[in-house]
């Protein structure tokens, strides 16, 4: 876990301008943070191959978000996938997800989800995870 914080560290740090760098929001770029496993047997160069294709174009038609597939290549968690979503702001994620833990989607959330519901099901083929149940992090930058 120690491991995945610094490379998550890492990550943050060199993405700081990637695309959000100029964001204006007074409450910081907010990032969430999804641990992925490959289910046994899953091809790690396919799962590679999807996200760049499907998961990477996909949230370019979401106002505000990016997401982006990363894995550690030394160290402990080497081989360990990190998916992470970029928000440009703590109030654009607050906007798709109001309330942590919620039981109901918000407005928003469910009008973006003909744009991403297919990608994020491919993403889920390849992995152990659930995304209804997987434990998340969200991070805020102090800037």
């Amino acid at each position: 876990m120690k491991t995945t914080l610094k490379m998550l560290a890492l990550l943050l740090m060199t993405t700081t301008g990637f695309s959000f760098g100029q964001s204006t929001e007074p409450d910081g770029r907010t990032y969430a943070v999804r641990a992925m496993t490959l289910k046994k047997g899953m091809d790690a160069k396919a799962f590679e191959a999807y996200a760049m294709a499907k998961l990477n174009p996909t949230f370019r038609k979401v106002p505000g978000i990016e997401a982006r597939l990363v894995k550690a290549d030394r160290g402990t968690d080497a081989g360990r996938y990190l998916f992470i979503y970029f928000y440009d702001s703590k109030a654009t994620r607050d906007h798709y997800y109001p309330q942590e833990d919620a039981t109901e989607y918000s407005k928003a959330f469910l009008e973006i989800i003909p744009k991403i519901e297919n990608a994020l099901r491919g993403v889920y083929e390849f992995v152990e995870e659930d995304p209804e149940t997987s434990t998340y992090t969200d991070y805020v930058f102090i800037e």
